[in-house]
């Protein structure tokens, strides 16, 4: 397994989208089942928050003229 992981996006926007999602899940009344879910990956997200240790961006690649 890898020791470095690249994402997307930052973790905080990630966790804020998935609150927000989370939010709207409940607000339009879905499923007990679809809430847990996003409940869990609302936690998982925190844990991986408290534990994990941002590296060094990549350097830009790109050269300048």
């Amino acid at each position: 397994m890898p020791k470095t992981i690249e994402f997307h996006n930052t973790p905080q926007f990630t966790r804020e989208f998935v609150n927000n999602w989370l939010t709207h899940t409940k607000k339009h009344n879905h499923s007990e089942t679809h809430v847990a879910v996003l409940e869990d990956v609302l936690q998982l997200i925190d844990v991986a928050l408290s534990v994990l240790a941002p590296g060094p961006a990549e350097p830009d690649n790109t050269e300048q003229s």
